[in-house]
């Protein structure tokens, strides 16, 4: 600016220039109508590389535009460009529908999380939940922002196998692979550790060994099942351990991963979600069964 302009407040006395970098950062990386800057701009070469990686990651995920939720577009787009981040970082996004910007804080924490989560798309589902209809992708961008636990939805999901009939004589859990994937999930949430998956994975062997067990009928199964999550939802702990033990009475099993329930229930909580969600064969089950038979 000139004299003219500091004295008398000239416009014309200004002289503008564009500059490339600043022409770069507004607009953002584009999904649609919604823009996202990820502000980690440590360097112009981190920007770009963020850029690059969520361009590579939207062709993944094409679906029905008109259901399409922009924040579950851009967490599926944030896991692929997650692995250019290890800080805290500020997401700015724009949806050409609001006359404002939308300001994200991710955690470092919750960017680690991300970059642990495979299989993002199978969680892309809408359940039933009273009179309202919920997104499980939705649920889980949230717990992970918010660092905060799944369990209200894990518990929902196995309440709603329980209502299914049995179905040729067998005890099908229909949900029980996206169960596995957030019981998985909240474990990062709760920073279990590998300790934590280590057991969770040994209850979810303790269930498939009652369920291919010849002394306890598919029948019986699924009422222990339903008893169990009775308990988880009133958080009757002592219930759900004397539960445990009559399984074992009955069926003549040790069920060793136990141990760490009856020390510190809630600390090892997962473990029982584990295991009562492994109580039934899935359809996928039932399916390889009978091809092996075949073959």
């Amino acid at each position: 600016k000139d004299r003219t302009y500091s004295y008398n407040f000239k416009n014309n006395g200004v002289v503008r220039k564009d500059d490339l970098i600043f022409d770069f950062i507004p607009f953002g990386f584009i999904i649609g109508d919604v823009s996202f800057f990820i502000n980690n701009n440590s360097s112009i070469e981190a920007l770009i590389r963020t850029e690059v990686a969520i361009k590579n990651a939207k062709e993944e995920f094409v679906g029905d535009e008109s259901r399409i939720s922009y924040i579950r577009e851009f967490f599926k787009n944030l896991i692929e460009s997650s692995k250019h981040i290890d800080y805290d970082v500020e997401v700015i996004i724009k949806d050409l529908k609001k006359d404002f910007f939308e300001t994200l804080f991710l955690r470092k924490e919750s960017i680690e999380i991300l970059r642990k989560i495979k299989n993002v798309k199978h969680l892309d589902r809408f359940i039933k939940i009273g009179e309202e209809y919920v997104n499980i992708l939705d649920e889980v961008i949230d717990s992970i922002i918010n660092l905060k636990s799944l369990n209200w939805i894990i518990i929902k999901l196995i309440l709603m196998d329980n209502r299914e009939d049995l179905k040729n004589g067998k005890y099908f859990v229909k949900n029980r692979y996206i169960v596995d994937m957030l019981i998985k999930i909240n474990n990062f949430i709760n920073n279990g550790g590998e300790k934590m998956e280590k057991a969770i994975y040994f209850a979810k062997m303790a269930a498939k060994k009652v369920c291919e067990s010849q002394l306890i009928e598919d029948n019986k199964i699924k009422a222990y099942r339903t008893k169990f999550t009775s308990a988880l939802v009133f958080k009757d702990y002592s219930r759900f351990c004397d539960i445990l033990m009559q399984m074992a009475n009955y069926t003549g099993m040790e069920l060793d991963f136990a141990y760490k329930l009856f020390v510190d229930f809630e600390a090892n909580e997962g473990i029982a979600y584990a295991f009562v969600n492994g109580l039934g064969k899935s359809i996928s089950d039932e399916k390889k069964n009978e091809e092996s038979k075949e073959a």
